[in-house]
């Protein structure tokens, strides 16, 4: 019964982290950009650590056309992260974003199990959380 835009704003603002991953149809998306503009807004009002972006492809394989100002002054002052097919290379993504997200914070009796779980330095993430 709530507007679209009124949830996004809701849950953008009660999120730890935003995380935002940047693809072309990402790109495309006019509820993305919307997404990204509230992202920029929560950076400026909570903070550096508050915003995650992962490019889906290398930033030179997106269309400069679809690149707007918000995105290029993000992709020139934060530090993102960039997926990659490559298996030897996965892990590290991975291991970058779990630093990135930082340690879950207890909420009580909501969150669930799979929060808390310990990842050995050694081990890949579950594959149901990944795919």
């Amino acid at each position: 019964g709530s507007y679209l835009s009124d949830i996004i704003v809701e849950c953008i603002s009660k999120s730890n982290k935003i995380i935002l991953v940047i693809s072309q149809n990402f790109l495309r998306s006019g509820w993305c950009k919307f997404e990204m503009n509230l992202a920029r807004g929560e950076l400026a009002t909570r903070g550096r650590d508050c915003l995650i972006l992962i490019l889906k492809e290398p930033v030179e394989l997106l269309p400069k056309e679809l690149i707007s100002p918000t995105l290029r002054s993000l992709l020139d002052t934060r530090v993102y992260l960039e997926w990659t097919e490559e298996e030897d290379r996965k892990l590290l993504f991975w291991r970058k974003l779990r630093d990135a997200l930082g340690n879950p914070r207890f909420r009580g009796e909501e969150d669930t199990p799979f929060l808390y779980q310990n990842i050995d330095e050694n081990e890949e993430m579950p594959q149901n959380l990944i795919e």
